[in-house]
This record gives structure tokens, C-alpha cells and sequence, in this order.
């Protein structure tokens, strides 16, 4: 399937269609359980024209398992982490004023209900009876302005 979208603003990477699934793609790209892996990095390997998977068991990042819908933030870390720092001395990354607000925040993203896989797979590869769910366009400055001005 191709991306008008994509083409009308020269897409240097390709547009990433995720979508959850009970089935695991053949060939694709998977953490190893037990090591820690980014949830970016399968992103960026996508945008590339790789497929990547993500289960439970495999996604060992917390931000990951929760952004994926694996898991919900659990208050003992992550509002100190989002904010000002970890009382042990790791520097936080202070996207959010404080702890409460952070707190918030954390416990405030809505619920997605589980699947046994979420998939990212370049768009330009779906297959049939593949929907995505969200399609991730990597872009700089000059191409988010004109996906702003297509929305509009």
C-alpha cells in the first residue's frame, strides 16, 4: 500500500503502520526476553522497512510496556523519573514541574486493551486484513508543517 501523503512531502523514512494482533509476523524483528531493548529503536528499524513485534515478555522498558499497552505505570518511580529525579540520585527528565503533577499524569493515560503482539511494520507493507491502528510519520521540522497543513 503506498503513502499519497509520504510522496507529497518527500518522506525520507517510510510511514510506520502499528496495529495489534494475535499472530506474530513471520521474520520479524523481536527483543530477546530477558534483555532490555528500546521501543525506538524497532521504530526507527520500521521506518526502514523492517517489521518488529513487541509482546509482553519481550518488552522489558516500563515506558515501553506502558505506551504499548502492555502494562499501567505503577507510582514508585515514574513520577519521580518524569520529573524532578529518583530520591536514589538519577537525574529525572523533567517533563513535568513535580512529582504530583507527574503522578497525574502517569495514572491519568487511558486503558488500551491488551493483544498478544503490537506490530510496526513500514505501511508500504501491510498486508491483507492488516488495519493499522496508528500510522508514525518521522519527520523533521519543514515536513511536520506540511502534515499540518494537510490536517487542516
Amino acid at each position: 500500500m503506498k503513502s499519497k501523503i509520504a510522496e507529497a512531502i518527500k518522506l525520507k523514512n517510510l510511514p510506520v503502520a502499528v496495529f495489534r494482533s494475535e499472530t506474530k509476523p513471520e521474520n520479524a524483528l523481536q527483543f530477546v526476553e530477558g534483555k532490555w531493548g528500546c521501543v525506538i529503536s524497532m521504530l526507527n528499524a520500521a521506518s526502514k522497512g523492517r517489521t518488529a513485534v513487541f509482546d509482553e515478555q519481550t518488552t522489558t522498558c516500563r515506558g515501553g510496556k506502558v505506551g504499548l499497552g502492555f502494562q499501567r505505570f505503577k507510582l514508585d518511580h515514574i513520577e519521580h523519573f518524569l520529573s524532578t529525579g529518583v530520591p536514589d540520585g538519577k537525574e529525572g527528565e523533567y517533563y513535568k514541574k513535580n512529582p504530583g503533577l507527574a503522578a497525574i499524569y502517569a495514572t491519568g493515560l487511558p486503558d488500551v486493551a491488551p493483544a498478544k503482539y503490537v506490530v510496526f511494520r513500514p505501511f508500504s507493507d501491510l498486508t491483507e486484513g492488516e488495519t493499522p491502528e496508528i500510522v508514525i510519520f518521522l519527520v523533521n521540522a519543514d515536513r511536520l508543517s506540511a502534515l499540518m497543513w494537510f490536517a487542516n
